[in-house]
């Protein structure tokens, strides 16, 4: 039993039991001690009228208005439910005053002999009969003592030695109570202890017996429906179960072996597992059903067993050998049918065999795009040098009929790799920071250099749109210069109009951009914009044959506006125009310094004549990109390789080199590295190749390119190089 040894308490929880068993027992005991006490302080006062004379008034009042009131009160809070709490210091409270009271009144007749048995009565009341605890009996007791000693030596007159005498016995009534009282406290702390042990024990004995007995229905239960249970769970299985002796022969089978094999429950210990078998199998199935009658554990087998109808089914057989009386009596077996397991091994090469078909088809547009666009150069310079020619106006026409078939060709090369890309799941986005003035600039230059009829263009500016922001730049141009390309196609005569605004602000600094392209033209039938954003699809008009393509352009819209976090819609009236939008999700850029292009070379103009070196391996496109530039001015020499880039290189001696990508004897990534590394400073490098896929820019320019155009390049593609390195473009929408 582990005890305080100065206060005698349990732990928490044992204690509060013990404290509620104890004041059960002692209330009743209490309740008589309080009456007695009242009682007998209140007969003593007969004392009072017999020998005490000035005084009976205070004795009277200490008796009948202070102690009195005092232990009766705590006689009658006995009775209310708040009392299990504070009984033991009410009745500590009832002690103390008794004595205290006794104290005065024999600091007034100190020589009256009455008063101090009266006080020996309190302290033998408060150790032994009103049930006060070890610890606040001996506080109380103690406290009287000292109270009154204190009268004693500063109020009464008393002798000396007559004092002594009497403290004498109350240090022995104090002593002698304290070591009873905590004896008793202990022996009933023991005695609560051990019944509360016994009654555990009991009731740990009565759950014990009452779960054995439970156990022991409850196994007799099982062993009567184990059974039963067994044949319950066998028959949901989705799989076969059987059991069978040790010649094979059938024993046992759940429902799904019924419906496999055909069996019924008469054919129950008619037929031998064998029998359906596959033939082929056969020998292989018998080896299995030996292996696994004398090999502890599971066995698996793999082989073919036939229904009676003649189908096969492929299985996976887990078995184990079934004992009784130590002696092996047959084999319980588990059956996986493994049809399905069949089946996905046929998908999973199928989808590996389209994997490869994936990559093949990939490496062969890839390949197809740098060996169609490299002679695309070829064609499409030309073009552009004869259209600033004398021509007749038959030649004209047929010249602008040859501009129109290579622009379609190049469109339709980069549709169907872009489409292939997003098929693949290989386009990513490339967030950079940008002005949205760059935005409108672009459009309008873009609108600008491809529009050929009598069409304006109109720009709707919201004052809120932000001056700065993030997100792929690239690719919202794709989508917007998709869109103006197609309502320049389908608006005759008329105005189109560019639009941008906030659709919605989001948490923080994100933002909702919505861009919209209107126009004038022949407008969609309702039946055609269904199907309008689908592969392949295009517009059936009779004013639209001139404009055919791949049907791939606005399906691209879509998926990129859609990896762009946004949607793209339209609304059109057929003969009175169309609304093309689409929407993307972008991030405010408070840091306008952030946004600034980049014009480290921005001094020059876009009229002074450039010194440009032409790096290029094949003849053609030499001769082709050497007179386009020429046409605009610029002063060119020729490289046929890497290495003779190199060798005509000099410091300060060019403003730009157009260096190719693929040559023999030195490509243009090692040229670039090596003039590079050589000379301090190096003037812009732009790289040239047929390679249009997703990341070959990023590639070129991480290895030393400061930028990097696709062939076929044509005279604008120059132009806007130019443009954007040598002359800076205005930063304020106001000034578009």
């Amino acid at each position: 039993m582990l005890v305080n040894p100065l206060t005698l308490t349990f732990n928490t929880n044992q204690e509060r039991e013990y404290q509620k068993v104890f004041f059960n027992e002692s209330l009743p005991i209490v309740r008589v001690a309080l009456l007695a006490t009242s009682t007998l302080y209140g007969l003593f006062s007969i004392t009072d009228f017999l020998v005490v004379g000035e005084h009976l008034s205070l004795f009277l009042c200490i008796r009948f208005i202070v102690v009195i009131p005092i232990v009766l009160g705590v006689f009658i809070l006995s009775y209310s439910p708040l009392f299990i709490r504070i009984w033991q210091q009410m009745i500590f409270v009832a002690y103390v005053a008794g004595g205290i009271g006794i104290s005065i009144m024999i600091t007034y007749l100190p020589a009256n002999t009455t008063y101090y048995g009266g006080l020996m009565l309190i302290f033998s009341a408060g150790y032994f009969f009103i049930r006060l605890r070890f610890f606040l009996a001996s506080i109380a007791g103690w406290i009287t003592f000292i109270v009154f000693n204190l009268l004693m030596v500063l109020r009464a007159e008393i002798n000396l030695v007559f004092l002594i005498s009497y403290n004498f016995f109350y240090i022995s009534a104090n002593l002698i109570g304290m070591f009873a009282s905590y004896y008793i406290e202990v022996s009933d702390r023991k005695n609560f202890y051990l019944n509360h042990q016994l009654n555990e024990k009991k009731f740990e004995l009565e759950n014990i017996n009452s779960y054995l007995e439970t156990m022991v229905e409850d196994r007799t239960k099982d062993l009567a429906n184990s059974e039963k249970r067994f044949r319950n769970l066998s028959d949901m299985l989705p799989l076969m179960a059987y059991e069978t002796d040790v010649s094979g022969n059938i024993t046992y089978a759940n429902h799904e072996s019924f419906k496999q094999l055909g069996l019924t429950k008469n054919d129950i210990g008619k037929n031998n597992i064998f029998d359906f078998v596959a033939p082929e199998y056969m020998e292989q199935a018998k080896l299995n059903f030996v292996q696994s009658l004398y090999k502890p554990g599971v066995s698996k087998g793999e082989y073919v067993i036939m229904r009676k109808d003649g189908t096969t089914i492929p299985i996976l057989d887990h078995s184990n050998p079934i004992e009784k009386d130590n002696m092996i009596v047959g084999l319980r077996s588990v059956v996986v049918d493994l049809s399905d397991q069949r089946i996905n091994e046929q998908l999973r090469t199928e989808i590996a065999v389209t994997r490869q078909s994936a990559e093949f088809k990939q490496n062969f547009l890839a390949n197809m795009s740098h060996e169609i666009r490299t002679p695309l150069t070829g064609i499409i310079g030309i073009t552009e040098i004869l259209a600033s020619t004398q021509l007749k106006q038959e030649q004209k026409e047929y010249l602008a009929t040859l501009k129109q078939s290579t622009e379609n060709l190049r469109e339709i090369i980069n549709q169907i790799l872009d489409y292939s890309k997003i098929e693949a799941g290989k386009m990513e986005l490339k967030p950079t920071q940008f002005r949205t003035a760059t935005l409108f600039y672009n459009a309008i230059r873009f609108f600008n250099s491809i529009v050929q009829n009598p069409v304006k263009i109109e720009i709707i500016k919201d004052e809120t749109l932000p001056v700065c922001l993030t997100a792929d730049l690239k690719r919202i141009e794709q989508i917007l210069t998709n869109l103006i390309s197609n309502a320049v196609k389908f608006t005759p005569q008329g105005v189109i109009t560019l639009k941008m605004f906030v659709k919605e602000w989001m948490d923080g600094e994100k933002l909702l951009i919505q861009v919209e392209v209107s126009d004038t033209g022949i407008g969609i039938s309702q039946e055609q914009q269904n199907i309008l954003f689908k592969p392949f699809s295009q517009v059936d008009h009779v004013d639209t044959r001139n404009f055919e393509g791949t049907g791939l352009g606005l399906t691209i819209c879509k998926e990129l506006a859609i990896m762009l976090n946004g949607n793209i819609g339209l609304h059109s009236i057929p003969q009175k125009g169309s609304r093309f939008w689409f929407t993307f999700r972008a991030k405010l850029e408070k840091d306008l310094s952030s946004c600034n292009e980049n014009n480290d070379i921005s001094e020059i103009k876009a009229n002074k004549k450039l010194r440009i070196l032409l790096v290029e391996d094949k003849v053609v496109n030499q001769k082709v990109i050497g007179m386009i530039l020429e046409a605009q001015g610029h002063e060119i020499s020729m490289a046929n390789n890497g290495k003779q880039a190199i060798e005509k290189y000099s410091p300060d001696l060019f403003d730009m080199v157009l260096m190719d990508i693929q040559m023999p004897l030195m490509d243009g990534i090692t040229a670039t590295q090596f003039i590079r590394e050589s000379f301090g400073s190096t003037p812009l490098i732009v790289g040239l190749s047929a390679n249009a896929f997703d990341g070959d820019r990023e590639k070129y320019i991480s290895q030393g390119m400061d930028d990097y155009l696709t062939k076929p390049v044509k005279g604008e593609n120059f132009t806007a190089l130019v443009n954007k390195w040598f002359v800076i473009p205005p930063t304020d929408p106001d000034q578009i």
